[in-house]
């Protein structure tokens, strides 16, 4: 039976606020989810938080109490993660870095955590209906999209311009979109959704529609144009981001060609020969943000298979193998591990290490 993502978390109720509240690798671990080869399967975790967002509010845009002076609220917007007030500063401005400290509350004021909550919700109910055929999730799943991208007194905008600003020194970045990370996974359930009989006609269209317009954006924008160019994870992400709106508008041949280029063009300049990632392991959360990339790479080999794209999966397996020593204990890493390596560590590097990947 053809594989399907589906979410697959240990998370309980009671711990969801502390996922939504995570960021950058952390968050993407509770999202993410890991590979099950049976749709009519479903882990109880998930099906315990489909439960939970049959009766919760749907999250919307409107709902952030923090974002710039004079902000469009309809446009998503985010701080800056690793970004604090400067304390020698007058009011603190501009916020200044800190790395590996993500300030989580000023993110919980954010669109962030809400854009989090919708896509694990709204997977979580596909999931859910797929699994049991009832169509109350799915209808709940339709109510979260409808809340979030369609309904006029709520809808977000189809742009990313406002994420992750810098307070005091601008209103978005490019770098924000990482912040659009796991945004694959809903479009893998929507996809699925659009097969409910009773799903919306005119509702399908509208989201299509909105995907093609954050297309058009995301082709656009000289933020978004910067970040295509980054050479860590942020340059795969942005790949896994725009490859998995063209799968999903059914623009095959152009996700293709798209997947090939972007994947020759970022492992060329990411992988060492023995299998290390500099530029992730530099970083305060060395381990993590390793993790992270390969994540990202798994997105995209996994949107390549959708559309018949083909790259060489050799330096991530070659990256798995060096990394997997480190993540079974992370107290020989010799370099900075702030926080703890994410959940779904063991499932990342088994995609890489598992047969199906040596027999690419």
């Amino acid at each position: 039976m053809t594989c399907r993502l589906a979410l697959v978390c240990s998370l309980s109720l009671a711990s969801i606020g502390v996922a939504v509240a995570a960021t950058g690798p952390e968050l993407n671990a509770a999202i993410a989810g890991t590979l099950v080869a049976d749709s009519s399967s479903i882990a109880p975790a998930t099906l315990h938080w489909a439960d939970w967002a049959l009766s919760a509010p749907p999250p919307t845009v409107m709902e952030k109490t923090f974002m710039p002076e004079g902000w469009d609220p309809h446009e998503f917007s985010s701080p800056a993660r690793y970004f604090w007030p400067n304390p020698s500063k007058p009011g603190g401005l501009p916020w200044i870095v800190r790395d590996g400290e993500p300030n989580l509350e000023a993110i919980a004021k954010s669109d962030e955590p809400r854009l989090a909550r919708m896509v694990g919700d709204v997977v979580a109910l596909v999931d859910a209906w797929s699994a049991t055929g009832a169509e109350k999730y799915a209808s709940r799943a339709e109510l979260y999209l409808r809340a979030w991208f369609l309904d006029p007194a709520t809808r977000m905008k189809p742009d990313f311009r406002g994420a992750q600003f810098i307070p005091g020194k601008n209103r978005g970045r490019g770098t924000g979109l990482i912040d659009m990370a796991t945004f694959h996974r809903l479009l893998d359930a929507v996809a699925q959704l659009d097969r409910w009989p009773g799903r919306d006609v005119v509702e399908r269209r509208d989201f299509a529609a909105w995907c093609r317009e954050y297309l058009a954006w995301l082709d656009s924008d000289r933020g978004a144009a910067t970040e295509s160019r980054a050479k860590n994870n942020h340059g795969t992400w942005f790949a896994v981001q725009r490859a998995s709106f063209l799968v999903f508008l059914g623009k095959d041949a152009e996700a293709r060609t798209f997947i090939a280029q972007s994947a020759k063009r970022l492992a060329a300049g990411q992988f060492a020969s023995d299998g290390e990632q500099p530029l992730e392991s530099a970083r305060a959360d060395g381990i993590s943000y390793s993790l992270y990339n390969l994540a990202a790479w798994e997105a995209l080999a996994e949107l390549g298979q959708r559309c018949g794209a083909k790259f060489d999966e050799t330096p991530m397996r070659r990256a798995a193998a060096w990394l997997a020593p480190f993540v079974a204990d992370p107290s020989t890493w010799p370099k900075s591990q702030k926080n703890r390596v994410p959940a779904n560590a063991d499932a990342t590097l088994a995609f890489w290490l598992s047969a199906r990947s040596a027999a690419s």
